[in-house]
Parts: structure tokens; C-alpha cells; sequence
């Protein structure tokens, strides 16, 4: 089993349980399928260290070297089997931010581009398919924000645009999902002003026709400060909606609620971790469970962010298995998919930072000394993994993503051919050559840039759960 470090008892039962998962099933070896099939609960991983980036198919790197370019959200043209990604382009380190459409085929080169001045567009959040074209959704707003969502024809030509406001209030575009009725539904999450009674941010959403006009809007108040980042079709009559609360001491903590086709609640449930627990996405898996996926903060003041993922049964609320990966980078998990044969895919940041200067080992140095210049801190590149788990919360591969000084993924999903594309940025170091540079000056100018980062991945192979269905979960 790569990628999967034992750090405790918990992750050794782990360990032996996958290597007999990795051996053919034989209903004659003296180990009982129950003890080959039972799930740990709960259990915190150690990754080991990634030193080499995994194969892909292809991938994109989009941008001009003066300007600053971000992708945020793609998807697939179901036809052509190409990747459609959403992002933002900004002119200059303080210039003004546009929308920017790329289709991408199947070797990683632009088929076409296109960008659009979104009068006061602050930010760009999601692309979604619809039946003749795409969706895209943002936060714009010269002076309050509001919602935006454009729509767009498949050659990504603009065919209208409609915008999302509430009285007295600040609102910010969050996500988007499909609605039943040939609608989509926006997420937003909104700040409410002075003359609001709610004091607390919380979440709204808006039923949205595909000529613009609001439908239905419902929002959800839970007293303290609340955000719903994921909502996703559940069935063929319900959502389940991903988030935190903040509690009355001030933590957050996981929160997931099931809905009615109205948005009506049918369930919530707090999850605390920690100092803190965030779900930013969600998959259903089967018929009776959803995969939950974000990061935890751990209760103590040192100690690196962990990347947490949460499988729970969706008619009783309660929890089948939770994993928290480690590294030595700050984890956090940015989006999850699950396939058909029971396979979990859940996209991951490592965020790593900068090390801490290191420690004086000389107790008689002087510290005075003026002329003793503290080591820079060494910054090593943040990267994106991608973790393969079965039902039971068992790694079955761990691969790593890396990019020019370091990437950052935004959304990942699975292709038509069961690739994973992964969606964000990278930032590039770019040697410009001098022109007649005088002697002993560099013959090269470095330029820091940020550019639109697609990838596909290699397909996930074809997975033969070795344990009977359905899925035994034993909290």
C-alpha cells in the first residue's frame, strides 16, 4: 500500500488489513471474511514524503508571463471528451480581474480561449455543464457584492447573464449544482448589514431558470455563523449539503444536512475536530452513504493541518470511518468523487509554507552580532495528491501532482474515461534573456508569474472489492 505511513496502533491494523485486501479472495483460508472485511473507525496517517511527480495524460499550463492567470473550476465536454476550465485573469499584480474561458482537448493544448470584462467582477467560483452550453458563477459588485451567473453557449460565446442580490446585505457566490426542475441552484453565502436582525454570515440558495430569472431562494439561519461550501443531488429527490458551523466557543466544526428537493431540511449534524473541522466537498457513495472531504485543525497549538476524510450513513447520520492525513505540509482536502465499483477519490492540497529559521546550536554565539544574518527559510513547493481509497477507508494509491515553484488545485473531477483532471494554478519562474547585458551582470532577468494549471491523470484502474456487498461499516 503506497503513500501510507503506520504512526499508531490504529494505522498498523490498517496496514495488515490492506495487505489482505491486496490478496485474492479465498473463502478457504483459515482468516474469517469478517475479520478481512471489518473497517477501522477512525485513524490519523502519516503520508510519506512525495519526491517525484505521478504520470498524466496531459496537462495545461495557461497564461502570459505580464499578466496573472488562475483556474478555479473545469469540466468535461461530454462529447468531444475535452476539459473546459473557468478561472479568473487579473492585468497586472493590481489590475483589473476578467473572466477567462479555456477549452483544453485531449493533449493538454487550448482549442479555443476567450475573455470577458464582467463589469465589477471580484471573483470566479464554478463552471457547470448545462444541456446547450455552461454556467459559470462569480461574486461581483462595486460596491456591494452580490451573485453573479453568466451562461454560455458550448463554443463558450456569452448568451446572457443574470445577477443575485439580497437587500441590506453582502453576498458572496459560493457553488453550483443542477436542480431538478431543468434549473441550477446557486450557494451563496451572505454577510447581512446593520439593519439586518441576524448578525451571523449564513447560507442562501437561489433556484436560477435557464433565462435568469430567480425561481425560489431559501435561507438557512442556524444562529451562529454557518456556510454551506458543497451541495450536491442526492438520489432522484434530495441534496446533501457540505459546510461548518462555528459553535458557541468560537470553533468550527463539520456540518452536513440532508435536504428535500425544496431545500427543505430532513437532517444536520455537527462533526467537531479539533480546533476545527471544515467540509468543502461532497460525493454520495451507493445508495446509503456520503463521502465528506476538508481539513482539521488539531486541538494543540502546534501541528500541521490534516487532511480530513468522512464516510457517514445518510439515513442515520452517524459516521462509518474518518481518516486525517498528515504530512509535512499543511493538508486539506479540496474535493472528492466516488466511482461505480466503490472506489473514493478524494484531491488534496499541501500547503507547505516555509520552514522555521533554524535553531542556534552555539549557546556562546553572540546573539548581539550584528554581522550574523539568520539562514533564510527554505520554501519547497506546494503540490496536490490524490488518494485512492476503497469502501473501508483502505489507501489503495497515493499520487503526487507538482508544478513549476509549486501548485494549487480548485477542483478535481473524473473524466469519461475514469481519468481524474485536476484544476488550479502554478506558480512559474520565468528567465528572460538580456539584451547586451554589461559584463559581469547576470545574462538573465527572473520573473515571478501565476498561470492556469489543468491535468489529467492516468485512469483509475478497475477495483474487485474482495468483501461481499453491501459495504459492512462497524463503528
Amino acid at each position: 500500500m503506497r503513500g501510507l505511513q503506520e504512526i499508531s496502533k490504529s494505522s498498523l491494523v490498517l496496514a495488515v488489513m490492506a495487505g489482505c485486501l491486496a490478496m485474492p479472495f479465498q473463502a478457504s483460508k483459515a482468516q474469517s471474511t469478517n475479520s478481512r472485511c471489518d473497517t477501522v473507525p477512525e485513524m490519523i496517517a502519516t503520508l510519506r514524503p512525495s519526491t517525484i511527480g505521478a504520470y498524466n495524460l496531459w496537462d495545461n499550463i495557461y497564461g502570459e508571463i505580464d499578466k496573472t492567470e488562475i483556474y478555479v473550476s473545469g469540466v468535461q465536454n461530454k462529447d468531444s471528451g475535452n476539459v473546459v476550465a473557468a478561472g479568473m485573469r487579473y492585468a497586472g499584480a493590481r489590475g483589473a480581474l476578467s473572466l477567462l474561458l479555456v477549452e483544453i482537448d485531449r493533449r493538454g493544448r487550448p482549442v479555443w480561449q476567450h475573455e470577458y470584462k464582467i463589469k465589477g467582477l471580484r471573483d470566479v467560483k464554478k463552471i457547470m455543464a448545462m444541456p446547450e452550453g455552461y454556467a459559470v458563477l462569480g461574486t461581483v459588485g462595486d460596491g456591494a457584492a452580490q451573485g453573479w451567473v453568466g451562461f454560455y453557449d458550448v463554443g463558450g460565446k456569452q448568451k446572457g447573464e443574470a445577477d443575485i442580490a439580497v437587500d441590506g446585505a453582502a453576498l458572496e457566490a459560493v457553488n453550483l449544482t443542477p436542480g431538478y426542475d431543468n434549473d441550477i441552484v446557486v450557494l451563496a453565502q451572505v454577510t447581512p448589514g446593520s439593519a439586518q436582525k441576524q448578525a451571523a454570515p449564513y447560507s442562501m440558495f437561489f433556484w436560477v431558470n435557464a433565462d435568469g430569472t430567480i425561481r425560489q431562494q431559501r435561507s438557512y439561519m442556524m444562529g451562529g455563523e454557518s456556510r454551506i461550501n458543497a451541495l450536491i443531488p442526492q438520489g432522484e429527490e434530495f441534496y446533501m449539503a457540505a459546510g461548518f458551523l462555528r459553535g458557541e466557543d468560537g470553533r468550527k466544526a463539520g456540518w452536513l444536512m440532508r435536504l428535500n428537493a425544496q431545500g427543505g431540511i430532513i437532517w444536520q449534524r455537527e462533526y467537531p475536530r479539533g480546533r476545527a473541522g471544515e467540509f468543502v466537498d461532497a460525493a454520495t457513495f451507493g445508495e446509503q452513504y456520503v463521502t465528506a472531504v476538508g481539513r482539521a485543525i488539531p486541538g494543540g497549538a502546534a501541528g500541521k493541518d490534516a487532511g480530513w476524510v468522512m464516510m457517514a450513513n445518510i439515513n442515520t447520520t452517524e459516521i462509518a470511518w474518518q481518516r486525517y492525513y498528515r504530512d509535512d505540509y499543511d493538508m486539506a482536502g479540496f474535493a472528492v468523487d466516488a466511482l461505480s465499483d466503490g472506489q473514493v477519490i478524494v484531491a488534496m492540497n499541501g500547503d507547505h509554507g516555509q520552514k522555521p529559521l533554524p535553531e542556534n546550536e552555539d549557546d556562546n554565539d553572540d546573539k548581539n552580532n550584528k554581522d550574523d544574518k539568520p539562514q533564510e527559510p527554505e520554501k519547497l513547493p506546494d503540490y496536490v495528491r490524490l488518494l485512492t481509497i476503497n469502501p473501508r477507508g483502505v489507501i489503495l494509491q497515493s499520487q503526487s501532482y507538482f508544478s513549476g515553484d509549486g501548485v494549487q488545485g480548485g477542483d478535481m473531477f473524473i473524466g469519461n474515461k475514469n481519468e481524474p483532471v485536476l484544476i488550479g494554478y502554478t506558480d512559474m519562474t520565468y528567465r528572460i534573456e538580456k539584451k547586451n547585458p554589461p559584463p559581469g551582470e547576470p545574462a538573465f532577468d527572473e520573473k515571478k508569474g501565476r498561470e492556469g494549471w489543468a491535468l489529467a491523470g492516468a485512469p483509475t484502474e478497475a477495483y474487485v472489492d474482495p468483501c461481499a456487498q453491501p459495504y459492512r461499516f462497524t463503528p
